[in-house]
């Protein structure tokens, strides 16, 4: 039998936190011979989709994710699957273990989705918790849910079964019933290129050299990138701080990092809020072996708003990278972007 629940936006996780905390879940990689399994344990927490990317970036070989939580807040499983879909990863539920949820969602995610004989995999509808700390059903987080799952790929039949359940009831998703709604689901250690299982031990590097793994890093690169872009502008500006090289070309002008950080807080403080949405197909990848650089091209869609003076921009933009592959993920030396389209709102 395997469980899946569909999951509460912001309430409590179903192992019962106290109402208004969440604990970040624990995400550790394992090395194995054909790529790292990534290993997230305990409940969702808002952030940790931006914690996995995190992760993800540093992780060159990353091939599976391994769940194990009674769920967590929404938001947090719905990135983690988005960002697993993005990095084309195997997700996998070990025997004996429950994903729920959150977790579920997340889970979703894979490319190739794995669950043990004995996995529980489970859903229910998405909730929130009222003044008197009663579950009610969120229509807003069901929608969100809603939408996630279409992105994945589910049907609609599977829709309405991830979602049918009360907050306070779990479906639990048995073999019979992913093959009727259309989920795929296989047999974890079966002959379908799941990778070997990880070692113990202290960790081993991935191979520098290895084509697949430094393309791989470039291709994850722009979902990581524009990902922490639309974080609060205190964590931007973290995250742009260690992933700038020291000089940089931008936009066809070689400039310090110290200049870059500065065009990004204007940008910040003119457009506080921000979304970016990397379109996959257009992702192209070319890298140089030899020298560890690749360049990265896509489109991004956008949207920027400063609430405070009623304005809004949106739009997409062609955008390409020259990122250099280290040990630590992708450095940019690199820049260039040019907009294909923008609409705007509100005094100019």
């Amino acid at each position: 039998v395997l469980a899946f629940i569909a999951l509460p936006l912001w309430a409590p996780a179903i192992s019962g936190l106290p109402f208004g905390i969440a604990h970040a879940a624990r995400i550790e990689v394992r090395h194995a011979v054909n790529g790292s399994w990534i290993y997230i344990q305990g409940d969702f927490a808002t952030d940790d989709g931006a914690r996995f990317e995190r992760v993800l970036a540093a992780t060159r070989d990353a091939a599976v994710v391994v769940l194990e939580s009674n769920g967590g807040r929404l938001i947090g499983g719905l990135d983690v699957g988005t960002a697993i879909r993005n990095s084309q990863l195997a997700t996998l539920v070990e025997d004996g273990a429950t994903c729920a949820s959150a977790c579920a969602a997340a889970w979703l995610g894979g490319t190739r989705r794995y669950a043990g004989s004995t996995a529980r995999v489970g859903f229910h509808s998405a909730y929130t918790k009222d003044w008197r700390n009663i579950p009610t059903e969120s229509r807003g987080g069901n929608a969100l849910l809603g939408a996630y799952l279409s992105r994945m790929g589910i049907s609609d039949r599977a829709v309405v079964y991830i979602t049918e359940a009360p907050p306070a009831r779990v479906s639990w998703l048995t073999r019979d019933d992913a093959k009727m709604l259309g989920i795929d689901l296989l047999a974890y250690n079966t002959a379908t290129a799941m990778p070997g299982p990880p070692r113990n031990g202290p960790a081993a590097s991935p191979p520098a050299d290895a084509p697949s793994n430094m393309e791989q890093t470039a291709y994850r690169f722009p979902f990581v990138f524009y990902a922490q872009s639309g974080e609060h502008p205190v964590l931007a500006l973290d995250y742009f701080t260690n992933v700038y090289a020291d000089q940089v070309t931008m936009n066809g002008v070689f400039i310090r990092r110290a200049d870059v950080l500065e065009r990004k807080r204007k940008q910040n403080a003119a457009w506080p809020e921000q979304a970016f949405s990397v379109r996959p197909d257009s992702v192209r990848v070319q890298c140089d072996q030899q020298n560890l650089i690749c360049q990265v091209m896509g489109v991004v869609d956008w949207e920027w708003s400063n609430w405070g003076r009623g304005t809004r921009s949106a739009g997409s933009s062609n955008f390409s990278f020259q990122v250099a592959i280290t040990s630590n993920g992708a450095v940019i030396h690199g820049e260039l972007e040019s907009v294909l389209r923008r609409e705007s709102s509100g005094p100019q």
